[in-house]
């Protein structure tokens, strides 16, 4: 049997929900397209300079008590945009809204 990669998503709520979603790994796959195959509802803008950004993850919204979705790569804190990441096998992505 041949094995696939995989990599994992992981959504911080702020309230103590976690959930996380462990998914195939796609050669070339941007981050902004994988948050797309999940089951959550999932609101982005694009920017000019930074690409796209999440706005609003199941109904938390970014500036909601001063807290934002911000995310994880393998444990660093991203500075890239989401449809500029592509993503790599085995990554562990966590986002997590806080201030």
């Amino acid at each position: 049997s041949q094995e696939v990669d995989t990599f994992v998503l992981v959504f911080d709520f702020g309230n103590g929900e976690i959930t996380s979603s462990t998914l195939n790994y796609e050669t070339g796959q941007s981050l902004l397209e994988a948050l797309r195959k999940t089951s959550l509802q999932i609101k982005t803008e694009n920017y000019p300079l930074l690409g796209a950004i999440v706005k609003n993850i199941n109904g938390f919204e970014n500036n909601t008590d001063g807290k934002y979705w911000q995310y994880w790569i393998n444990g660093r804190y991203a500075e890239i945009g989401i449809s500029s990441y592509i993503i790599k096998p085995s990554d562990l992505i966590e986002w997590k809204f806080i201030k």
